[in-house]
């Protein structure tokens, strides 16, 4: 029978995740019965992310082999259950699986913090704020990949934790499984995301492990994953002759030198014929915009790539047109562009730096959101706690990443000189690389909603700012034990 003592101690031990789950389930009650948080299924309709519902309902397993600039996970997510409940049932199965997912997302920060060394009342603090949070909501009711992403990431780090404790086969294979699922989730991600995941456990070994074993099962459990990114990078390449994320990748590039080039400039390189038209027009938009410049195709049999728009009326997204067009015309003009202006391209970077660290929901899509207007009162309350600046970026933001970036360094930098902080070291290695990699790819490619990609490493910062926290605060406990003790 326990005794009152072993009571305590777990009372001791687990009354952060109690208070983090009341907090958290307080708070969604609030958000719901006094802001009206709805569930916003909306963008299966007018996102570009989607396959319209029409090629759900009549060509659903042939459409995602052949998405060729998303990846399948979460339209498969979407249109799976739409084809398996229907609607309006679908809608309130993926509201409680996105809620679940929040739930797990704050309980995962909250266990990290804690194997981390973080003080319980820090970690839950930092915990509860990232759930009470109105972009955390936003987001939680808003039905595209970030949530699932962002809980994918934060149990990627817990499984990598665990790792370093059991050593075993199954703990490394559902570390590099949640990498996985991430990256088919959203398309940032990918096998070079996955391979310098496995750099780290690679390097840095965990004790008392045999070191050839070790590696074996490391590379066991990565390979399996890893095989199925590849196959997923090079699926349309085989299918239909053109690269993953190809229209993306060089729409986005060209839609950065558009944004900062005079407009007499690009003019200028438009009549010359530097540069083709295409760099003013969006690159996945209504095929209609492009007029002449339109590459007609013989049909492939298949719906989502021969299809101009769904029988609804609404534009298809994922035509192979596009990918045409970008061999033709956005491939060629964006390395023009960034080959002749290097330093609009830096300066592109720049600024993409500021809205970097703009609030999560100082975002392109989410003002059409009813939910986005219901919190615009606590949002405009939040810019001002973080010093909104004329450009929008958020003072706090803009020296606080930098901040826990260069703390996070330090920490990995002392804590690898000690064998028995390995585990330590990983973890934040990998946090450290998942931030710079997500950072790197969106500021030097994508043309907007940089805070938005930022969303999914949010709880990775608040982790780091956890860590610095306990860190300051044993700091100042030492140094009053110090000044008190007798000379």
């Amino acid at each position: 029978m326990r005794s009152g003592l072993d009571r305590a101690r777990d009372a001791r031990r687990y009354w952060p995740y109690l208070a983090v789950s009341v907090c958290f389930v307080a708070s969604r009650w609030l958000y719901r019965h006094v802001f009206e948080i709805e569930f916003d299924a909306t963008p299966i309709s007018s996102f570009i992310q989607y396959m319209d519902p029409w090629f759900i309902q009549h060509d659903f397993a042939r459409s995602l082999l052949y998405l060729h600039h998303q990846a399948p996970l979460q339209n498969l997510l979407v249109g799976g259950a739409l084809r398996l409940l229907g609607e309006p049932t679908a809608w309130v199965a993926l509201e409680a699986l996105y809620l679940l997912l929040g739930f797990c997302t704050v309980m995962g920060l909250l266990h990290v913090a804690l194997r981390l060394g973080v003080q319980q009342g820090i970690a839950a603090g930092v915990a509860a704020l990232y759930a009470l949070s109105p972009a955390t909501v936003i987001y939680e009711n808003w039905l595209l990949y970030h949530v699932p992403v962002t809980c994918c990431l934060v149990f990627s780090l817990a499984a990598l934790i665990r790792y370093y404790r059991v050593r075993t086969f199954g703990a490394a294979l559902c570390f590099f499984s949640t990498i996985g699922t991430a990256a088919l989730l959203r398309s940032t991600f990918g096998p070079v995301f996955l391979l310098a995941a496995l750099s780290l456990p690679l390097l840095a070994l965990p004790i008392g492990a045999e070191p050839k074993t070790a590696r074996k099962t490391l590379l066991k459990a990565f390979a399996v994953p890893f095989a199925l990114l590849t196959l997923n990078s090079l699926k349309p390449q085989l299918l239909i002759g053109h690269g993953y994320g190809e229209t993306v990748l060089w729409g986005n590039i060209s839609a950065k030198m558009r944004n900062q080039l005079p407009g007499g400039e690009l003019a200028r390189l438009i009549a010359d014929g530097k540069v083709s038209r295409t760099t003013t027009i969006f690159c996945l938009g209504d095929l209609n915009t492009f007029g002449t410049l339109r590459i007609p195709h013989p049909p492939t049999g298949v719906p989502l790539l021969d299809m101009e728009r769904a029988p609804n009326g609404r534009w298809n997204a994922h035509a192979l047109e596009y990918l045409l067009l970008t061999d033709k015309y956005y491939e060629p003009d964006a390395r023009y562009l960034v080959s002749h202006y290097p330093v609009a391209y830096l300066e592109s970077v720049v600024h993409a730096v500021l809205e970097y660290t703009r609030s999560s929901t100082e975002d392109s899509m989410l003002p059409w959101s009813e939910n986005y207007q219901r919190v615009g009162r606590v949002n405009a309350v939040l810019d001002r706690v973080f010093f909104r600046r004329q450009d929008k970026s958020l003072g706090l933001l803009l020296f606080g990443l930098p901040v826990l970036l260069a703390y996070g360094v330090y920490r990995v930098l002392q804590s690898r000189k000690l064998a028995s902080q390995r585990c330590a070291t990983v973890a934040l290695g990998y946090v450290l690389v998942s931030i710079g990699y997500v950072a790197g790819v969106s500021l030097l490619i994508s043309c907007g909603d940089f805070s938005r990609y930022r969303f999914d490493l949010d709880p990775f910062h608040l982790l780091l700012l956890a860590l610095l926290l306990s860190d300051l605060r044993r700091a100042f406990a030492s140094a009053l034990r110090r000044a008190s003790a007798p000379a």
